[in-house]
C-alpha cells in the first residue's frame, strides 16, 4: 500500500518536472485528495481544517469529527490488513537450533 503512494509522488513529480509546473503545488493537491469518499483528506486530518488550493476539486462534506474518523480508519485498516492476510502464504515453522 505505501509502495503504491511512493509511486503515486514520483509520478506526479515526474510530471511536474516535465511540464515545468509547481512541484509543491502538486504535492499539496494529492494531499487534498480524501483518503476515502467517507474519510478527509490526509491534509485534512493532519491540520484539522478544510485546505484551500486554486485547482478545482470535488471534495465530500465530511463532519470533523475526529473520533469517527479515527474509527473509520482502524476499520479501513483493519480491513486491508484482513485482505492481506488472505493472500499471504501459511506460517512459517519455528527454526531449530542449528538450521
Amino acid at each position: 500500500m505505501i509502495e503504491r503512494q511512493v509511486q503515486t509522488i514520483k509520478n506526479t513529480l515526474h510530471k511536474t518536472k516535465l511540464s515545468g509546473a509547481d512541484p509543491h503545488m502538486a504535492l499539496l493537491i494529492l494531499r487534498m485528495i480524501p483518503i476515502d469518499s467517507h474519510l478527509a483528506s490526509p491534509a485534512e486530518l493532519l491540520n484539522q481544517r478544510k485546505m484551500k488550493s486554486n485547482q478545482p476539486i470535488k471534495v465530500p462534506n465530511v463532519a470533523p469529527n475526529r473520533d469517527a474518523t479515527r474509527e473509520a480508519l482502524k476499520r479501513r485498516q483493519a480491513s486491508q490488513k484482513e485482505y492481506l492476510d488472505c493472500q499471504a502464504g501459511p506460517d512459517l515453522r519455528p527454526l531449530q537450533p542449528g538450521q
